[in-house]
């Protein structure tokens, strides 16, 4: 076959090719724009549900840091206000005195329950309930302090449950479960969460600050639980009277009272 008819083939093939083409799409243009109209609906219904899902999550970060910064300032103010009570001649201006009240950073973060910052909103809200037991000023109650500290181990374990995987959320909240357990006098709990800490200290907390946490809190407590040994008091010495060496009373009264003698005169 001479080139020239080969050409003249595939040119046909080609013609015929996009001649059908074109037959099809008038044919079915309807169909097309239909599949181009859904595929964009599509497009612009994912760009717009990533920008909610942004906004949302830069909206719950934010959040977050609120009441991170906020309770921390709350912390600051009671303590400094405890400083200057203790402290009546610090000339130093005195702060507002508004009583200690974690419960609308508490409201704040249970907003972000199942958000993507839901680890470290639990983990806050635990330490939110916890402070109360050491800057609310009112007197707290033993029902009041025992419903705290419930509150506060009930998120701690639940952070462990859901972020188990999670080293630094665990050693932060397995911590907490211990200074729970101080505040409520149980000594010997508190000794059995940090020595489990400082025995898993090669595994699931290898590289954090927990063990070492853990090992100061054990110090602490072997310092509270230590007996007092007080030394027994120091002989008294009474004084010995010595009478030699002292001059007698009397004699100088009645030298003192004796006239003076009189000078002679000449007769």
């Amino acid at each position: 076959m001479k080139a020239e008819e080969r050409h003249k083939l595939k040119s046909n093939e080609l013609e015929e090719t996009i001649s059908k083409e074109m037959q099809y799409f008038r044919d079915h243009w309807q169909q097309g724009l239909t599949v181009v109209g859904v595929v964009l609906i599509g497009l612009a219904g994912y760009l717009w549900t990533t920008q909610i899902l942004d906004s949302r999550k830069m909206a719950s970060h934010e959040g977050l840091q609120n009441s991170i910064v906020q309770l921390d300032m709350m912390k600051y103010q009671a303590a400094n206000q405890a400083r200057l009570a203790s402290s009546p001649e610090d000339t130093e201006a005195q702060l507002d005195e508004k009583p200690f009240n974690s419960s609308d950073i508490i409201a704040n973060l249970s907003e972000l329950s199942g958000s993507d910052v839901d680890m470290m909103a639990t983990l806050q809200k635990a330490e939110a309930f916890r402070s109360q037991l050491y800057f609310k000023t009112d007197n707290l109650s033993a029902s009041e302090k025992a419903e705290i500290c419930k509150n506060a181990r009930e998120l701690y374990q639940q952070v462990i449950s859901n972020y188990s995987k999670e080293a630094l959320a665990v050693g932060a909240a397995t911590v907490g479960l211990g200074l729970i357990a101080e505040e409520k006098g149980e000594w010997d709990k508190a000794k059995e969460i940090y020595q489990a800490i400082i025995a898993d200290k090669a595994s699931q907390f290898a590289g954090t600050i927990y063990p070492t946490q853990a090992q100061k809190r054990l110090e602490q407590l072997e310092d509270i639980n230590e007996v007092i040994v007080f030394s027994a008091a120091p002989p008294v010495i009474k004084a010995v009277e010595n009478t030699e060496s002292q001059p007698d009373a009397t004699a100088n009264e009645d030298a003192t009272d004796s006239p003076a003698e009189e000078e002679k005169t000449p007769e």
